[in-house]
């Protein structure tokens, strides 16, 4: 699935006539072949143009029919397939526990999970008539995440329910955004940490001025870093909300216009939530595994019953694999349970030390990650990207986090890197630091 204005209304149609996938166009074709076989549909949807021939090619790999959507001239809305009845199918009924999509998930480790979601985890979780947004019929907004990823869905199905325009680039392009801000005039943005972080930088800065109509930014998909935050909404003139959800749980914390920030945390909780420790209840303030329940919860990886009963508990709560802590109706996210540096018995959040490196004037981007260690198991490493012209003084650097955090977890090493591997929607790759390090070693 490409990006752009009809592969949104191709999703749109699907959704409401048929349980589809969007496979990323950037996938390497041997993966694309692997993800439709795991996904074994009736057919493959092939829009017109760029990358219409791969999307064939995938179709006759594993031997399924190619259907081209064709879009009317007079109705941008209004597809058929080959001539097949138009979509939608208007009185086809759906009910919020029916499937939607299966969506491969964006995680940082190993082969993508096909998440199966149903429809309702549109919206289902947000109290009905409450919108924590504000959004309204005159609002506007630029999609600038790949429609193929959850967080490309989550942008155009808020601005939908709200009946407000949305506009969808051929090609997501953060060096683009600028002007685009300046054509489109947009009254908020759907951005990740990483986007944020282009659209704020000083070479980007130059080549806008402060958009009168805007009045948030919403940000999602990664952890927000608060210096980042702080310099954001500076730089924009416009407050930055953050949201916390994921694909097999959907909206899970947010802040906005009706429910204001609480410094700390990734905002206000909006679905059945439980901190878990050790498979049992934490006590009140106790940092846990966050669990879920509630309508919006995916039905399970498609094809995959092991990964399936792994990720439910007895009772059919949802394991996040993330830890955080609930104050006052708000969640705090400490990272993932999964990336804890154990250092000979110490635990160390590689979120709390990005932030810690992050808040140096030199650092533009940072992540940290576990390397083998000699007598501890496992010791703190860290890459880092820094501002232009800028030089890296690991003595300072040492100085800095010794007034900022236990010496303990203070990385043993620091590389300078180009850039932070990273998902399509933001997430750092973790894993994939580690094992640059082990091939340099």
């Amino acid at each position: 699935m490409p990006d752009g204005p009809l592969a949104a209304a191709c999703m749109l149609s699907l959704v409401s006539s048929a349980v589809f996938s969007p496979v990323n166009p950037q996938t390497p074709e041997p993966a694309a072949i692997d993800m439709v076989r795991r996904l074994a549909p009736a057919a493959v949807a092939v829009l017109p143009g760029a990358g219409e021939e791969a999307a064939r090619a995938i179709a006759r790999a594993v031997d399924l029919p190619a259907i081209r959507v064709v879009p009317d001239s007079t109705n941008p809305f209004r597809l058929s397939f080959d001539g097949m009845a138009t979509c939608p199918v208007e009185d086809w009924p759906i009910g919020a526990a029916d499937l939607a999509m299966i969506v491969p998930t964006s995680g940082t480790t190993g082969k993508p999970k096909l998440a199966a979601c149903r429809h309702g985890c549109f919206g289902g979780q947000i109290p009905p008539g409450v919108d924590p947004l504000g959004l309204g019929p005159g609002d506007r907004s630029i999609v600038m995440t790949p429609l193929a990823h959850g967080h490309g869905h989550a942008a155009i199905n808020r601005a939908l329910r709200a009946g407000s325009l949305v506009i969808v680039p051929d090609a997501p392009d953060a060096g683009r955004l600028p002007s685009w801000m300046a054509t489109h005039d947009p009254t908020w943005l759907y951005l990740t940490p990483h986007l944020l972080a282009r659209l704020t930088a000083s070479d980007a800065q130059r080549r806008f001025e402060r958009n009168p109509a805007l009045r948030f930014v919403r940000c999602g998909s990664a952890h927000l870093d608060p210096g980042l935050r702080k310099r954001a909404a500076t730089a924009l003139g416009v407050p930055i909300h953050n949201a916390y959800g994921s694909t097999e749980g959907c909206a899970i914390a947010m802040e906005g216009e009706v429910w204001p920030s609480c410094p700390g945390t990734v905002g206000r909780i909006v679905c059945p939530l439980r901190i878990s420790v050790d498979g049992a209840p934490a006590a009140p303030s106790e940092a846990g595994e966050i669990e879920l329940s509630g309508p919006a919860l995916f039905a399970g990886y498609w094809g995959d019953p092991e990964a399936t009963a792994q990720a439910f508990t007895p009772d059919g709560w949802y394991r996040t694999g993330d830890r955080g802590r609930v104050e006052d109706g708000y969640l705090v996210l400490l990272g993932r349970v999964d990336e804890i540096i154990n250092s000979g018995g110490v635990k160390i959040d590689p979120v709390e030390l990005d932030a810690a490196i992050l808040a140096w004037p030199a650092v533009r981007d940072a992540a940290t990650y576990p390397i083998p260690h000699p007598s501890k198991g496992q010791a703190p490493a860290a890459a880092v990207v820094l501002e232009p012209d800028a030089a890296f003084d690991r003595r300072g650097m040492r100085r800095w986090l010794l007034e900022r955090i236990d010496p303990r977890k203070i990385p043993v090493e620091f590389r300078v890197v180009e850039a932070i591997p990273r998902t399509a929607a933001g997430k750092v790759e973790r894993w994939r630091l580690a094992e640059w390090h082990g091939a340099r070693t």
